[in-house]
Protein backbone atom coordinates (compact mmCIF):
# COMPACT_ATOMS: atom_id res chain seq x y z
CA UNK A 1 0.00 0.00 0.00
CA UNK A 2 2.51 2.25 0.85
CA UNK A 3 4.96 1.91 -2.30
CA UNK A 4 5.39 4.51 -5.11
CA UNK A 5 3.79 4.16 -8.23
CA UNK A 6 5.41 1.93 -10.91
CA UNK A 7 7.47 4.11 -13.61
CA UNK A 8 9.80 3.84 -16.24
CA UNK A 9 13.48 3.47 -16.79
CA UNK A 10 15.16 5.92 -18.41
CA UNK A 11 16.82 9.68 -18.36
CA UNK A 12 14.21 12.36 -17.48
CA UNK A 13 14.08 15.38 -19.64
CA UNK A 14 10.85 16.59 -18.37
CA UNK A 15 8.08 15.96 -15.73
CA UNK A 16 4.45 14.75 -16.00
CA UNK A 17 2.26 15.69 -12.88
CA UNK A 18 -0.93 13.96 -12.00
CA UNK A 19 -3.86 14.96 -9.99
CA UNK A 20 -7.26 14.19 -9.26
CA UNK A 21 -9.91 16.16 -11.49
CA UNK A 22 -12.15 17.70 -8.98
CA UNK A 23 -15.72 18.08 -11.35
CA UNK A 24 -18.88 20.33 -10.39
CA UNK A 25 -20.83 17.19 -10.49
CA UNK A 26 -21.77 15.10 -7.07
CA UNK A 27 -21.60 11.84 -8.17
CA UNK A 28 -18.93 11.43 -11.06
CA UNK A 29 -19.19 7.80 -12.84
CA UNK A 30 -15.35 7.70 -12.86
CA UNK A 31 -13.39 9.35 -11.38
CA UNK A 32 -10.83 11.89 -14.30
CA UNK A 33 -6.78 12.37 -13.74
CA UNK A 34 -5.51 15.65 -15.17
CA UNK A 35 -1.88 15.08 -16.68
CA UNK A 36 0.34 18.37 -16.82
CA UNK A 37 3.66 18.11 -18.50
CA UNK A 38 6.29 20.68 -17.52
CA UNK A 39 9.04 20.27 -19.78
CA UNK A 40 12.15 21.51 -18.96
CA UNK A 41 10.89 22.53 -15.41
CA UNK A 42 13.15 25.19 -14.74
CA UNK A 43 13.57 28.62 -14.38
CA UNK A 44 13.07 30.21 -17.44
CA UNK A 45 10.58 29.45 -20.63
CA UNK A 46 8.61 26.43 -20.06
CA UNK A 47 6.76 24.23 -22.40
CA UNK A 48 3.17 22.91 -21.09
CA UNK A 49 0.65 19.61 -21.90
CA UNK A 50 -2.40 19.69 -20.49
CA UNK A 51 -4.97 16.33 -21.06
CA UNK A 52 -7.47 14.29 -18.90
CA UNK A 53 -7.24 10.28 -18.55
CA UNK A 54 -9.92 7.87 -16.83
CA UNK A 55 -8.67 6.58 -13.37
CA UNK A 56 -7.38 3.15 -15.12
CA UNK A 57 -5.06 5.12 -17.48
CA UNK A 58 -7.23 5.10 -20.58
CA UNK A 59 -6.46 8.67 -22.39
CA UNK A 60 -10.23 11.17 -23.20
CA UNK A 61 -11.16 12.49 -25.20
CA UNK A 62 -11.39 16.53 -24.64
CA UNK A 63 -13.16 17.77 -27.33
CA UNK A 64 -15.86 19.21 -25.06
CA UNK A 65 -13.31 21.74 -22.56
CA UNK A 66 -13.80 25.10 -24.18
CA UNK A 67 -10.45 26.23 -22.50
CA UNK A 68 -8.31 25.54 -19.94
CA UNK A 69 -6.05 27.92 -17.76
CA UNK A 70 -3.13 27.22 -15.56
CA UNK A 71 -2.44 29.67 -12.35
CA UNK A 72 1.33 29.23 -11.10
CA UNK A 73 1.03 30.75 -7.87
CA UNK A 74 4.87 30.90 -5.62
CA UNK A 75 4.60 29.57 -2.67
CA UNK A 76 8.03 31.34 -1.42
CA UNK A 77 7.23 34.98 -2.91
CA UNK A 78 4.28 37.09 -2.91
CA UNK A 79 4.09 37.70 -6.37
CA UNK A 80 1.46 37.93 -8.92
CA UNK A 81 0.44 34.50 -10.11
CA UNK A 82 1.92 33.91 -13.77
CA UNK A 83 -1.40 32.97 -15.73
CA UNK A 84 -0.91 30.50 -19.07
CA UNK A 85 -4.23 30.58 -21.37
CA UNK A 86 -3.55 27.19 -23.08
CA UNK A 87 -4.74 26.10 -26.63
CA UNK A 88 -5.76 23.09 -28.21
CA UNK A 89 -3.53 20.58 -29.40
CA UNK A 90 -4.73 18.46 -31.48
CA UNK A 91 -7.97 16.15 -30.69
CA UNK A 92 -6.38 15.05 -26.63
CA UNK A 93 -4.46 17.79 -25.33
CA UNK A 94 -4.13 21.21 -24.56
CA UNK A 95 -0.53 23.02 -24.97
CA UNK A 96 1.35 26.08 -24.16
CA UNK A 97 5.05 27.15 -24.90
CA UNK A 98 7.19 29.72 -23.71
CA UNK A 99 5.84 30.28 -20.16
CA UNK A 100 8.41 32.22 -18.36
CA UNK A 101 8.69 31.46 -14.68
CA UNK A 102 11.26 33.13 -13.21
CA UNK A 103 11.56 32.60 -9.72
CA UNK A 104 13.21 29.19 -7.90
CA UNK A 105 11.36 27.36 -5.18
CA UNK A 106 8.43 25.83 -4.74
CA UNK A 107 5.00 26.44 -6.88
CA UNK A 108 1.19 25.76 -6.83
CA UNK A 109 -0.51 25.32 -10.23
CA UNK A 110 -4.33 25.45 -10.26
CA UNK A 111 -5.80 24.00 -13.61
CA UNK A 112 -9.19 25.03 -14.50
CA UNK A 113 -10.68 23.46 -17.88
CA UNK A 114 -14.04 24.83 -18.26
CA UNK A 115 -16.98 22.97 -20.37
CA UNK A 116 -19.49 24.26 -22.64
CA UNK A 117 -22.34 24.43 -19.95
CA UNK A 118 -20.08 27.08 -18.31
CA UNK A 119 -19.06 25.25 -15.21
CA UNK A 120 -15.02 24.64 -13.92
CA UNK A 121 -13.22 21.40 -13.23
CA UNK A 122 -10.15 22.22 -11.35
CA UNK A 123 -6.79 19.47 -10.75
CA UNK A 124 -4.28 21.61 -8.18
CA UNK A 125 -0.37 20.50 -8.96
CA UNK A 126 2.90 21.17 -6.55
CA UNK A 127 6.45 21.55 -7.97
CA UNK A 128 10.00 22.67 -7.10
CA UNK A 129 12.72 24.73 -9.54
CA UNK A 130 14.30 23.28 -11.03
CA UNK A 131 13.32 20.12 -10.44
CA UNK A 132 15.89 17.62 -8.78
CA UNK A 133 14.54 14.84 -10.82
CA UNK A 134 15.46 16.59 -14.07
CA UNK A 135 17.99 18.73 -13.48
CA UNK A 136 19.62 16.67 -10.27
CA UNK A 137 19.55 16.67 -6.78
CA UNK A 138 22.49 19.33 -6.61
CA UNK A 139 20.57 21.80 -8.75
CA UNK A 140 17.36 23.28 -6.32
CA UNK A 141 18.62 25.88 -4.17
CA UNK A 142 18.74 25.14 -0.47
CA UNK A 143 18.81 28.65 0.96
CA UNK A 144 19.98 29.49 4.96
CA UNK A 145 17.49 28.79 7.60
CA UNK A 146 15.94 31.96 9.23
CA UNK A 147 14.47 31.70 12.74
CA UNK A 148 10.77 32.55 11.96
CA UNK A 149 10.94 29.88 9.52
CA UNK A 150 12.42 26.94 12.03
CA UNK A 151 9.97 28.27 15.10
CA UNK A 152 7.28 27.83 12.71
CA UNK A 153 8.38 24.10 11.77
CA UNK A 154 8.98 23.15 15.72
CA UNK A 155 5.84 24.25 16.50
CA UNK A 156 4.41 22.09 13.41
CA UNK A 157 6.35 19.74 14.13
CA UNK A 158 5.58 19.31 18.15
CA UNK A 159 1.62 19.18 17.26
CA UNK A 160 1.88 16.69 14.80
CA UNK A 161 4.07 14.41 17.49
CA UNK A 162 1.35 14.99 20.26
CA UNK A 163 -1.71 14.30 17.56
CA UNK A 164 -4.18 11.55 19.37
CA UNK A 165 -6.01 11.43 16.33
CA UNK A 166 -5.82 12.11 12.16
CA UNK A 167 -7.25 11.32 8.67
CA UNK A 168 -5.25 12.33 6.08
CA UNK A 169 -5.16 11.38 2.48
CA UNK A 170 -2.15 11.05 0.32
CA UNK A 171 -1.30 10.89 -3.68
CA UNK A 172 2.04 9.83 -4.55
CA UNK A 173 3.05 10.60 -8.01
CA UNK A 174 6.25 9.39 -9.96
CA UNK A 175 6.66 12.65 -12.14
CA UNK A 176 6.23 10.18 -15.47
CA UNK A 177 2.72 10.26 -15.30
CA UNK A 178 1.68 7.90 -12.83
CA UNK A 179 -0.51 8.16 -9.53
CA UNK A 180 -1.43 6.32 -6.34
CA UNK A 181 -3.85 7.28 -3.87
CA UNK A 182 -4.53 6.56 -0.33
CA UNK A 183 -7.08 7.26 2.79
CA UNK A 184 -5.16 6.59 6.08
CA UNK A 185 -6.85 6.72 9.81
CA UNK A 186 -4.70 6.39 12.71
CA UNK A 187 -5.80 6.45 16.54
CA UNK A 188 -3.70 6.07 19.21
CA UNK A 189 -4.25 3.98 22.25
CA UNK A 190 -6.26 6.09 25.42
CA UNK A 191 -8.01 5.01 28.07
CA UNK A 192 -10.19 1.91 26.90
CA UNK A 193 -9.27 2.42 23.25
CA UNK A 194 -6.30 0.51 22.18
CA UNK A 195 -4.39 1.64 18.56
CA UNK A 196 -6.01 1.51 15.74
CA UNK A 197 -4.99 2.64 12.02
CA UNK A 198 -6.31 1.64 8.73
CA UNK A 199 -5.41 2.14 4.91
CA UNK A 200 -7.44 2.19 1.97
CA UNK A 201 -6.25 2.62 -1.30
CA UNK A 202 -8.68 1.53 -4.42
CA UNK A 203 -10.11 -2.06 -3.13
CA UNK A 204 -7.18 -3.12 -1.50
CA UNK A 205 -7.67 -2.16 2.20
CA UNK A 206 -5.24 -2.50 5.88
CA UNK A 207 -7.11 -2.08 9.55
CA UNK A 208 -5.45 -2.81 12.22
CA UNK A 209 -6.73 -2.37 15.85
CA UNK A 210 -4.73 -3.68 18.85
CA UNK A 211 -2.63 -6.59 17.81
CA UNK A 212 -5.48 -7.65 15.05
CA UNK A 213 -4.97 -6.85 11.88
CA UNK A 214 -7.08 -7.46 8.18
CA UNK A 215 -6.20 -7.44 4.86
CA UNK A 216 -8.64 -6.97 2.14
CA UNK A 217 -7.52 -7.17 -1.47
CA UNK A 218 -8.86 -6.40 -5.36
CA UNK A 219 -9.55 -10.30 -5.90
CA UNK A 220 -10.09 -11.09 -2.51
CA UNK A 221 -12.79 -10.10 0.60
CA UNK A 222 -11.39 -9.33 3.84
CA UNK A 223 -8.65 -11.66 5.47
CA UNK A 224 -7.31 -11.93 9.05
CA UNK A 225 -3.86 -11.57 9.21
CA UNK A 226 -1.01 -11.48 12.07
CA UNK A 227 -0.79 -7.96 13.84
CA UNK A 228 2.39 -5.53 13.47
CA UNK A 229 2.73 -2.99 15.26
CA UNK A 230 0.52 0.35 15.01
CA UNK A 231 2.97 3.39 14.48
CA UNK A 232 2.12 6.16 16.40
CA UNK A 233 2.32 10.15 15.56
CA UNK A 234 6.05 10.80 17.77
CA UNK A 235 7.42 8.18 15.55
CA UNK A 236 5.95 9.81 12.62
CA UNK A 237 7.02 13.70 13.63
CA UNK A 238 10.98 11.94 14.31
CA UNK A 239 10.90 11.12 9.98
CA UNK A 240 11.89 14.91 10.15
CA UNK A 241 14.41 15.32 12.97
CA UNK A 242 17.27 16.17 10.69
CA UNK A 243 15.34 18.65 8.72
CA UNK A 244 17.21 21.99 7.73
CA UNK A 245 16.67 25.36 5.36
CA UNK A 246 13.54 26.15 6.99
CA UNK A 247 12.23 29.55 5.03
CA UNK A 248 8.94 31.24 5.81
CA UNK A 249 6.71 31.38 2.47
CA UNK A 250 2.85 33.01 1.93
CA UNK A 251 0.19 32.37 4.48
CA UNK A 252 -3.20 30.54 2.65
CA UNK A 253 -6.32 29.84 4.31
CA UNK A 254 -7.22 26.49 4.29
CA UNK A 255 -10.78 25.52 5.56
CA UNK A 256 -11.56 28.76 7.29
CA UNK A 257 -8.13 29.15 9.17
CA UNK A 258 -4.93 31.10 7.63
CA UNK A 259 -1.82 28.33 7.16
CA UNK A 260 1.46 29.84 7.18
CA UNK A 261 3.79 27.71 4.63
CA UNK A 262 7.23 26.57 6.00
CA UNK A 263 9.56 24.90 3.69
CA UNK A 264 12.57 23.12 4.13
CA UNK A 265 15.16 20.17 3.41
CA UNK A 266 15.82 16.77 4.14
CA UNK A 267 19.14 15.90 3.96
CA UNK A 268 20.53 12.59 2.26
CA UNK A 269 20.60 9.91 4.81
CA UNK A 270 21.99 5.84 4.62
CA UNK A 271 17.78 5.24 5.71
CA UNK A 272 16.39 7.92 3.02
CA UNK A 273 17.30 9.78 -0.29
CA UNK A 274 17.04 13.77 -0.30
CA UNK A 275 13.92 15.64 0.23
CA UNK A 276 12.51 18.95 -0.55
CA UNK A 277 8.89 19.57 1.91
CA UNK A 278 6.00 22.80 1.79
CA UNK A 279 4.30 22.10 5.37
CA UNK A 280 1.07 24.54 5.85
CA UNK A 281 0.73 24.91 9.74
CA UNK A 282 -2.58 26.69 11.19
CA UNK A 283 -1.46 30.29 12.33
CA UNK A 284 -3.92 30.33 15.47
CA UNK A 285 -4.17 25.86 15.44
CA UNK A 286 -0.17 25.06 15.03
CA UNK A 287 -1.00 21.92 13.43
CA UNK A 288 0.32 20.70 10.28
CA UNK A 289 -2.77 20.61 7.76
CA UNK A 290 -1.15 20.14 4.48
CA UNK A 291 2.35 18.90 3.37
CA UNK A 292 3.64 18.72 -0.23
CA UNK A 293 7.20 16.94 -0.99
CA UNK A 294 9.47 16.17 -3.56
CA UNK A 295 12.29 13.17 -3.81
CA UNK A 296 13.03 11.05 -6.27
CA UNK A 297 10.38 10.09 -8.38
CA UNK A 298 8.31 11.20 -5.70
CA UNK A 299 5.83 13.76 -5.69
CA UNK A 300 3.47 13.45 -2.77
CA UNK A 301 0.77 15.29 -1.40
CA UNK A 302 -0.52 14.81 2.21
CA UNK A 303 -3.97 16.77 3.16
CA UNK A 304 -4.65 16.52 7.07
CA UNK A 305 -8.20 16.76 8.26
CA UNK A 306 -10.52 15.45 12.09
CA UNK A 307 -6.97 16.61 13.94
CA UNK A 308 -7.73 14.87 17.51
CA UNK A 309 -11.41 14.29 16.83
CA UNK A 310 -13.19 10.85 18.13
CA UNK A 311 -12.17 8.29 15.41
CA UNK A 312 -13.95 5.24 15.58
CA UNK A 313 -12.18 1.93 13.85
CA UNK A 314 -14.31 -1.62 13.77
CA UNK A 315 -13.38 -4.85 12.46
CA UNK A 316 -14.31 -5.61 9.01
CA UNK A 317 -16.96 -8.50 8.31
CA UNK A 318 -15.18 -11.47 6.88
CA UNK A 319 -16.24 -13.37 4.41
Amino acid sequence: LLAPPEGKAGDVTAIELVSPLLSAAPNPDDEMLAHLRIDPAAQGDNALHFWLTSSDGAALPIGELERVRLDFTSLDHTVRPVVAAMEPEGKGSFRTDGLALSLTGWWRIDAGATVPDGSTMTATFYLILPDPNVHGFAEPPIPSASDEGQAVFERGLAALGALSSARWSERIGDGLGHLAQADYALREAAGDDVAAMSITAGQTAVVRIGERAWLRRETTGWLEQPGTEIIDFETLAETYAHAVAFRLGVVEEIDGEPAQIVTFYLPETERSAPAWFAWWIGVESGQLVRETMVARSHYMVHEYRALNEPLELEPPPLD
